[in-house]
């Protein structure tokens, strides 16, 4: 799983009606913007007990690990710059949806379903011990909607309203980012307390994820 620059362009094009025609060279180059501008992102679950997960026998691997409420930090100038080289001008209307689709993906939340939070658990019967080799993988951006992107980006466009084919074309990116971006933590990136004994985690938290 992982974003793809031309199955976006095509996804889009599909979505507003453009379908048996070729996929222009500036859709194809607006989508790897998009897809490389996220690559950028930072993705931090840096609430104490965002992380859970429970420690099994001293040594063992962490049980059940997951994650829940992730931030996504992105530069917005970044994807500004993106457009305006390949639309080869600066523009309100560029600017704006470049800021659109930044400030939107920020607000989705990244979550780690059960088992996809790994470590060792260095706990032994009677003293708390570290996650060691904390890692993730499989992350996902959730939260996002096509509609609430085009009401955002036809407002920083100062557009009167969101038309049908700008709501399409934004729930095609949207659609395209919920169900092919993924999260990843290297190890070491997860930190966590195992408790004396064993138990459920304390204090998991995950920093400096990427996104693909």
């Amino acid at each position: 799983m992982a974003m793809d620059a031309t199955a976006l362009a095509e996804e889009i094009k599909e979505a507003i009606g453009q379908s048996p025609e070729p996929t222009s060279k500036k859709n194809k180059e607006m989508a790897k913007d998009i897809v490389n501008h996220l690559k950028t992102a930072i993705v931090n679950h840096a609430i104490p007990g965002s992380v859970t997960g429970t420690a099994g026998a001293p040594g063992g691997p962490l049980a059940n690990g997951a994650a829940t409420g992730g931030v996504i930090t992105l530069v917005p100038a970044d994807l500004i710059g993106r457009f305006v080289a390949t639309f080869g001008i600066s523009t309100p209307e560029i600017i704006g949806m470049a800021t659109a689709i930044t400030t939107h993906v920020m607000t989705g939340l990244v979550e780690f379903a059960s088992g996809t939070i790994t470590g060792t658990c260095t706990h032994t019967p009677l003293n708390p011990g570290p996650l060691v080799g904390g890692a993730g993988s499989g992350g996902e951006i959730t939260g996002l909607e096509g509609s609430t992107l085009a009401t955002l980006m036809a407002s920083l466009m100062a557009k009167p309203g969101a038309s049908e084919e700008l709501e399409k074309m934004c729930t095609a990116i949207v659609d395209h980012i919920s169900s092919n971006a993924e999260v990843t933590y290297t190890s070491g990136t997860v930190t966590a307390t195992c408790p004396a004994g064993g138990g459920p985690i304390a204090a998991g938290i995950a920093a400096v994820g990427t996104i693909s």
